[in-house]
């Protein structure tokens, strides 16, 4: 037998219930996070387009037998990219031509993302389309977790237009794996009281919960944390949940919530709450002995949190985890590299210094073309190059060209 979602106890509480509705709410305060309608298509100059529109022809161009489940993976991290930037005709025309389950996740996330911009004429169509996708999943009795996903994505549009108990019926049953991103679409609505009858439910899942239902409602919570602002009795409250799964999830998501966190009160400008839950992650990141693929980024990540946070040795973290990749290049797979160094750009990124992000995703660019084979040198470039747009820079023509460059060496063997 299944437990039941966190979404679905959270939304048995019937002042939750009447009173989270969006229409409470305008539309532009309804919680899109940094990288949900972020950034309109205008705020997108013409080369980052071309490096977007590049990334999904280069994403098109696996073969579809038998590269199907690559191509369609990497069109939709293109199409998903474009959903974050407000591009969703240009989303929904890619949605298009994803030809697996993806197509239908896609749909959904639109129909979210137009929901959540005020722009609901299309958002039933959408959610119409993504619902058809789910119900060629189920008569193909195709693997439970793709439907449940897709489902998931369509009670993500329902609760951001305020349909809060279709939502709750359709999160229902569904995989707790597939509910993370329902879970902080729900949070967004909530506040005050509602925010506190939350985490009495929150409460009841972290002590009993699977290990994807205590992750989900511990991100949950960081983005209510985000927005809890200047009520310190509900951030206070907040952070007694911090460690209460009892020891359920692993190091690594541990470690991911320790992050979010320290994300959150950077937002908030409390320098020393940042800077708390930044050394408790990087005591947690000193207990394991990561293989350098996971140990970079961590290195990266916590030392640019530290970093932002005040403590002046984060920037030696980074430096550091520049040099190790050096010194352990040959301990990472070649297909692992560009991600590594994508973490690394990220890093430096954070910390403002866009000249080093430009000049580490150069050497990714490189990274990712060591493989003989184009299918992991088609996904290294469809992700150095959706990562030099989202960290908002202005790719130089040497960048460009690279990537052309390697978008045309995409050829047999695969």
């Amino acid at each position: 037998m299944r437990r039941p979602s966190t979404l679905a106890i959270a939304l048995s509480i019937p002042l939750v219930l009447a009173a989270c509705a969006p229409t409470e709410r305008p539309a532009a305060t309804q919680g899109a996070s940094e990288h949900s309608m972020a950034s309109g298509a205008a705020e997108l100059s013409a080369a980052q387009v071309t490096l977007l529109d590049l990334a999904f022809d280069a994403a098109s161009a696996f073969p579809l037998n038998p590269h199907l489940k690559n191509r369609s993976r990497a069109q939709e991290r293109v199409a998903l990219a474009n959903v974050s930037y407000g591009r969703l005709d240009v989303a929904t025309e890619q949605a298009r031509q994803i030809e697996n389950w993806r197509r239908g996740l896609v749909y959904g996330k639109v129909a979210a993302a137009r929901a959540r911009a005020g722009a609901g004429e299309l958002v039933d169509s959408l959610m119409q389309q993504a619902l058809g996708v789910a119900r060629e999943l189920e008569e193909a009795k195709d693997q439970i977790w793709r439907r449940d996903r897709v489902l998931a994505s369509v009670a993500e549009a329902q609760l951001a237009q305020g349909q809060v108990q279709e939502a709750s019926a359709m999160a229902a049953g569904l995989e707790a794996s597939s509910l993370a991103a329902v879970e902080i679409e729900r949070v967004r609505l909530l506040e005050g009281d509602q925010a506190r009858a939350y985490l009495e439910s929150a409460d009841a899942v972290l002590e009993t919960g699977t290990f994807d239902q205590v992750r989900g409602v511990l991100l949950a919570l960081a983005e209510l944390y985000a927005g809890a602002g200047a009520d310190a009795e509900l951030l206070t409250a907040i952070e007694a949940r911090i460690g209460a799964d009892g020891g359920k999830i692993a190091r690594g998501v541990q470690l991911e919530v320790l992050q979010a966190f320290g994300e959150a009160a950077l937002g908030h400008g409390d320098l020393e709450k940042a800077l708390a839950f930044a050394q408790q992650a990087w005591d947690l990141y000193g207990q394991v002995d990561w293989p350098p693929d996971t140990r970079i980024p961590l290195m990266a990540h916590l030392g640019a949190l530290r970093a932002r946070a005040g403590d002046e040795t984060g920037l030696s973290s980074l430096r550091a985890a520049e040099m190790t990749y050096e010194e352990e290049l040959k301990l990472i797979v070649d297909i692992d590299r560009a991600d590594v160094l994508g973490a690394v750009a990220r890093a430096w990124h954070d910390l403002g210094e866009e000249g080093e992000v430009e000049r580490v995703l150069l050497a990714a660019l490189e990274a990712g073309t060591q493989n003989p084979n184009a299918r992991p040198r088609c996904d290294d470039l469809v992700a150095t190059c959706l990562l030099l747009v989202e960290l908002g820079l202005e790719p130089s023509e040497a960048f460009l060209a690279r990537a052309q460059e390697i978008r045309a060496g995409l050829v047999e063997p695969w």
